[in-house]
């Protein structure tokens, strides 16, 4: 057993030990702000994971390029697309379980309706254009992305358009490109720490000038290293 541990960065707490947010920006932008607040309070850790990630690059060069980039990616969450409704017409915000999966769907066998959820210490309340984004097991069977849960890939399209049938199809399409921000918003300093994000953050914050609430238009995947 170690004498002595890392300490542990926010990111890695369950939500539940988070506060709750007023706003959709507060909310995109609190694992940043979570990240930033623990560079401040250990930079001494964070320089040395920055130099065992890459020791051929300067570490304290590479924190002032993270922190600056995670400031603007701060700036962005609260444009892009920040409080505006995706879609305009729709205001209720939604529940959102980030451990929703088919093992925590409670059903009646004799009917088949749903009952209930389990497992909601990591629920929270967010803006339907994020929790319009379809789960893992409902994937194909044979897509690497899927999870095991869902059944064959004949069960799985009969439940997908179910799904589908019943969550707003807008909300899906407009929603893509902001979901693309949301996943990269639980990156550590060492991610956001290049050239590459910073151009990724920088694109979309002159783009967000000139067209709120709509989404870069997306040609590929994010071009981000990741550890």
């Amino acid at each position: 057993m170690a004498l002595f541990e890392s300490p542990m960065r926010p990111s890695q707490k369950r939500r539940s030990q988070q506060r709750s947010f007023s706003t959709v920006t507060e909310y995109l932008s609190s694992n940043l702000r979570a990240e930033l607040e623990f560079i401040s309070n250990h930079s001494s850790a964070v320089l040395s994971e920055l130099h065992e990630y890459d020791p051929t690059q300067s570490a304290e060069s590479r924190l002032e390029l993270g922190e600056r980039v995670m400031r603007k990616a701060i700036e962005l969450c609260s444009v892009y697309p920040g409080d505006t409704l995706i879609p305009a017409n729709i205001t209720t915000p939604q529940r959102k379980l980030d451990n929703f999966r088919l093992s925590n769907v409670m059903i009646d066998t004799d009917s088949g309706r749903v009952t209930g959820f389990i497992d909601f210490e990591a629920a929270t309340i967010a803006p339907l254009w994020e929790c319009a984004v379809i789960p893992r097991w409902l994937q194909d069977a044979d897509d690497p992305e899927s999870s095991y849960e869902g059944g064959t890939s004949e069960e799985r399209s009969v439940l997908r358009a179910a799904f589908l049938s019943a969550m707003e199809g807008e909300a899906y399409d407009m929603g893509r490109p902001f979901r693309r921000l949301t996943d990269m918003l639980c990156f550590q300093v060492n991610v956001w720490a290049s050239n590459d994000s910073e151009i990724w953050v920088d694109e979309r914050l002159e783009w967000a000038k000139t067209h709120p609430g709509i989404g870069f238009p997306e040609t590929d995947e994010p071009q981000i290293d990741t550890p």
